[in-house]
């Protein structure tokens, strides 16, 4: 049995309920990435990877690109 992978890009800044998710979703989703883009420059490459993205500034950090 093979184990699906997928990655979620998390784009900062988090809300502060949502900052422990990284770490936590690592831990209890086998087969996940969870990537947390550090600055603009870096949101594009980390979508082109994702499966799925989760942000308050999401689309502000794609209009940046």
């Amino acid at each position: 049995m093979t184990t699906a992978t997928f990655t979620l890009v998390m784009v900062l800044p988090l809300p502060d309920g949502t900052r422990s998710w990284p770490g936590k979703l690592m831990e209890a989703v086998p087969g996940i990435e969870v990537l947390c883009p550090e600055g603009p420059e870096d949101v594009g490459a980390a979508l082109g990877r994702a499966d799925a993205a989760y942000g308050t500034r999401l689309f502000a950090a794609v209009r940046r690109r």
